[in-house]
């Protein structure tokens, strides 16, 4: 579906520029064509000033033109500058959540049961996202944390809690044995972390669920900018049914030398996350690109065979 709307824009936008090149030449050689036959009227000097004011006038609404394509390639995140002063709020958005041995089957970070503050729960307030965000399937919305710029918070601030019923237990428990993971977005730089592990109990042989309620966000800034951020998981509490789970967020900030520009590099690093690749994934998308130009190019040729049957048949 993603190859096959790739496709579809670009062949779209490639029709829809040739469409408007070629009315531009067509204005412009009118007025070419008029300023040549109104020579015997007008001198020289005036034909010239006219085909140069044309050719501006091309080479203005080209350039307005790919500065659009530009801008709407390049979407500017929610927060485009990047920029906060001292006890700013920073939104910290949550994202999804998915099996860590698959990372293309993700969900809704509330697809389970967590607890949420009020305040983001309420407003729900949604990320404005960019093309290639919308296209990975993200989900971003507020998290309600209140995070503030430079402001450490030493004690362990408790976001929420909630006592277990069945059924979150069974989802929890669930999430657990399949090694969920979540992801989070601090500024547009991804975090992520385990929502639990299995624990052996030694005396019995039986395997019980634990979830981690403790987190802890280390963030390095630089010049009123944030170019780093890690978050660690602590706090293992057991999934039962009754058991009161109160989860917690500590944030500390330090200062850092490291520049505001390469502060996705570490991402590239396949050291730190190495993605597997997904062999028949890409070989349906090249086969979906070659079976759509195949199409495309089927379609020009016919109608081009036909053109020129037209022609014969006229001459």
């Amino acid at each position: 579906f993603v190859s096959l709307f790739v496709v579809g824009c670009f062949v779209s936008f490639f029709f829809v520029a040739n469409h408007l090149v070629a009315a531009l030449r067509s204005a412009l050689y009118c007025r070419l064509r008029y300023a040549v036959m109104n020579t015997s009227t007008l001198n020289n000097a005036r034909a010239r000033r006219s085909f140069r004011f044309s050719s501006r006038a091309f080479l203005v609404v080209l350039l307005a033109l790919v500065g659009c394509f530009k801008n709407s390639i390049m979407v500017k995140a929610d927060l485009s500058t990047h920029k906060y002063g001292m006890n700013e709020r920073v939104e910290l958005f949550v994202n999804k959540v998915g099996p860590y041995a698959n990372p293309q089957e993700t969900y809704g970070y509330y697809s389970l049961p967590w607890c949420h503050p009020e305040d983001g729960h309420k407003t729900n307030v949604k990320k404005s996202m960019s093309i290639g965000e919308t296209l990975e399937g993200h989900a971003l919305r507020s998290s309600g944390f209140h995070i503030f710029f430079g402001v450490s918070t030493p004690k362990a601030e408790v976001i929420c809690t909630q006592i277990l019923q069945k059924k979150e237990v069974e989802q929890f428990s669930k999430a657990v044995k399949e090694r969920y993971f979540y992801q989070m977005y601090f500024d547009d730089l991804p975090v992520w972390g385990m929502v639990g592990e299995p624990k052996k109990n030694s005396a019995s042989g039986q395997t019980s669920e634990y979830i981690f309620t403790k987190r802890r966000l280390s963030v390095g800034h630089n010049n009123g900018r944030i170019v780093e951020v890690n978050m660690t998981s602590d706090g293992l509490e057991p999934v039962e049914v009754g058991h009161q789970l109160s989860f917690s967020l500590t944030v500390t900030w330090t200062q850092t030398t490291k520049s505001f520009h390469n502060r996705f590099e570490r991402y590239l690093d396949n050291e730190f996350f190495e993605h597997q690749i997904h062999w028949f994934s890409i070989f349906n998308s090249f086969m979906m690109v070659i079976f759509l130009c195949g199409l495309v190019a089927l379609i020009l040729i016919r109608a081009l065979k036909r053109d020129y049957q037209k022609y014969e048949r006229v001459e």
